[in-house]
């Protein structure tokens, strides 16, 4: 971003103590001046069946994986009030906020807790000019899944149907573009990246993809908080 004449700060930030997380959240945004969009990125997992899951454990991955989200979506939404010309909030779950994880109750919880914050946020925030969206990718050639940049392309996932894990370029780019899209994105919508890409072969649910949203009543037509949705708002920048 610098080398293309754009102000770009870092700081670290360590969301398995939330609130020390969400201090270095709101030192970026005084360090910005505003915010426009935020994305809800961080994550831990661990992998072990329900009867061998310590408290300490599960605590860990819900302080990182909703706590976090939570904490760092209210500090960027007060911040976005208080400019009074909305934003984006998206919040990274997973394809497993739909189907459980083998032997991993609690990350399996944590991004069920994710899709439910997501919605609540949203309907909360739509008279704000606030957008909340998730992104529910499968699994993607990171660390947490023992695999580095540019592994997507070299190894062989059999049961997913294009027989390769995702890069972390493509929920990049679907996360850049619903951070410029404005109200053509519906608030809350879970949007996943389940279909030649994602979904493993041997799931029922091979090829589809979801349309639930919390700004829709139960026979599929927009809701009253969706027929509120405000006029588009020319992206400004990102924190």
């Amino acid at each position: 971003m610098r080398e293309k004449g754009r102000r770009a700060e870092i700081t670290h930030l360590d969301l398995a103590d939330p609130q020390e997380g969400g201090r270095s959240l709101s030192e970026l945004i005084a360090w910005l001046g505003r915010t426009d969009a935020l994305v809800n990125n961080a994550g831990a997992n661990v992998k072990s069946p329900f009867l061998d899951t310590p408290f300490e454990e599960w605590h860990k991955v819900f302080s990182v994986d909703v706590d976090g989200a939570f904490v760092c979506g209210q500090i960027a939404a007060r911040k976005m009030v208080e400019q009074g010309d909305g934003g984006h909030i998206i919040n990274i779950t997973s394809v497993h906020e739909h189907t459980p994880l083998p032997d991993a109750v609690a990350y399996t919880a944590a991004k069920h807790a994710m899709d439910s914050l997501t919605k609540s946020m949203a309907i909360s925030l739509i008279k704000e000019n606030i957008l909340v969206n998730s992104v529910a990718p499968c699994a993607i050639a990171t660390p947490m899944n023992n695999m580095g940049d540019g592994d997507a392309q070299k190894i062989k996932t059999p049961e997913i149907p294009m027989e390769r894990p995702g890069d972390v370029r493509e929920i990049a780019s679907l996360m850049a573009w619903i951070a410029q899209s404005g109200p053509a994105t519906p608030p809350a919508s879970p949007l996943s990246l389940t279909a030649a890409l994602c979904w493993p072969t041997r799931s029922s649910t091979a090829g589809k993809t979801s349309n639930r949203r919390a700004g829709c009543a139960s026979d599929g037509s927009p809701s009253a908080a969706q027929r509120r949705r405000p006029p588009p708002r020319p992206a400004r920048g990102y924190a």
